[in-house]
């Protein structure tokens, strides 16, 4: 079993600082969405709430104090079933102090700065995410609610309109709290890649050397992918939940007889449920007769990209300098180094490059690339400014044409053709 840097045996736990900038990115994130909540509740109190605004102001700053104090414990690195047994036991400490005379305000004060510690504690916890997102998730519920409260939506859903609870101001508060939420996540996830592998060495790395031999890192895709799964389900969220509560039509209710007993908790209405999905798939099987003739021109994508790109590397249709050039040409050698998973490292030379492709290639039985040593030759004088003598630019031609060659001659027909669909840099 792998065990973090801070519990193996022997070896002193890392700077407080070091772990404050591992866990940045989670602890960013986990406020973005924290603040945001406070925030929507704020001034959903301001415009519909007719309470004292001073009081809600307070406990959301109290909560921040008590959010910013948990993580402390956790970048101390307390134990959590010490922190946990001290939240729980103030909480019921302090709803039993309410039958003493203890004024309601301070009781109130008092469990939602314990309630935020115990779940800022949490946040860099890889168990107990949910209780983390408690407060959040209660804030941006509220308002939302709210919101639809005020602008007659609960009624028109109570009616039986259930499509007609959505709003775009309401969409839009559902669609930020969760790619929020799925930042969130990535964040703890990111967090707790970077502490596995810092540890999974002999002796653990330090952040900054763990990022030189390339450590989890944001990237475009990732956010791309993030902001696309948070569509994804804030589409099927908002198509989904008003149907998961049986509602009946305002005439129903008013004819419905006053017996005195409690009226039974009606099922999900599973029934309209399934009529809408269905109702969606004939929607999306309609417009998606519209959309097929494009398929094809999404699927060939990246390969006519690749096509226009590697034409351009090898004779570009303007006019370049020539240490462009020859950077194209060696680009259009990576390219099939790429393709044959042969791909230099991060901070790898061109010599150990050249190298490391002549003894892979030995062991699997294959000869040295023609041309890619003399393609690296004269591409490494023209990097460094030594010069560029007449003819070597046509001679690096030569040796990067041969080279791409014949580093992509022992790949299988398959691979060949999953090279056109491999995405490219650039």
């Amino acid at each position: 079993m792998i065990l973090p840097p801070w519990l193996v045996a022997g070896v002193a736990r890392e700077p407080l600082r070091e772990t404050l900038a591992r866990a940045k990115w989670v602890l960013g994130s986990y406020w973005l969405l924290l603040v945001s909540s406070y925030a929507a509740l704020f001034v959903t109190a301001a415009t519909w709430w007719h309470g004292d605004l001073g009081a809600t102001a307070a406990i959301l700053v109290v909560s921040a104090i008590g959010v910013a104090a948990g993580n402390g414990l956790a970048l101390a690195r307390v134990r959590p079933w010490v922190v946990q047994v001290a939240v729980y036991g103030t909480l019921a400490l302090a709803c039993a102090t309410t039958m003493v005379g203890v004024p309601a305000s301070l009781v109130v004060g008092v469990i939602a700065l314990v309630w935020s510690i115990g779940a800022g504690h949490l946040t860099l916890h890889r168990r107990g995410s949910l209780l983390a997102l408690w407060i959040p998730m209660s804030c941006w519920t509220a308002a939302i609610v709210t919101i639809l409260e005020k602008n007659n939506r609960l009624h028109a859903w109570q009616a039986g309109h259930k499509e007609g609870v959505w709003q775009p101001a309401t969409l839009a508060l559902l669609f930020t709290v969760i790619v929020e939420f799925f930042l969130f996540l990535a964040g703890q996830e990111h967090y707790h890649a970077q502490v596995w592998q810092s540890g999974a060495t002999a002796s653990p790395m330090s952040l900054s050397a763990h990022r030189a031999v390339g450590a989890t890192r944001i990237t475009k895709r990732g956010v791309t992918a993030v902001l696309l799964l948070s569509l994804l389900a804030s589409g099927l969220v908002a198509r989904l939940a008003p149907y998961l509560w049986r509602t009946q039509s305002t005439d129903a209710r008013r004819t419905e007889p006053e017996s005195g007993r409690p009226r039974e908790v009606p099922d999900p209405d599973l029934d309209a449920l399934v009529r809408s999905i269905k109702r969606s798939l004939r929607e999306a099987a309609r417009q998606a007769r519209d959309v097929l003739p494009f398929v094809p021109l999404f699927l060939l994508n990246r390969p006519v990209r690749r096509l226009f790109l590697l034409r351009h590397l090898r004779r570009p249709l303007r006019e370049v300098t020539p240490s462009e050039r020859a950077a194209n040409l060696w680009r259009y050698v990576l390219i099939a180094l790429g393709d044959a998973k042969l791909a230099p490292g991060t901070g790898e030379s061109l010599d150990h490059t050249v190298e490391r492709v002549v003894s892979v290639r030995s062991a699997q039985g294959h000869a040295m690339p023609e041309g890619l040593d003399e393609a690296c030759e004269v591409y490494q004088r023209i990097r460094f400014g030594l010069g560029i003598p007449t003819g070597s630019i046509e001679a690096l031609q030569v040796s990067a044409e041969r080279a791409f060659v014949t580093v992509r001659a022992p790949l299988s027909r398959y691979a060949r053709a999953a090279s056109w669909w491999r995405r490219l840099d650039g």
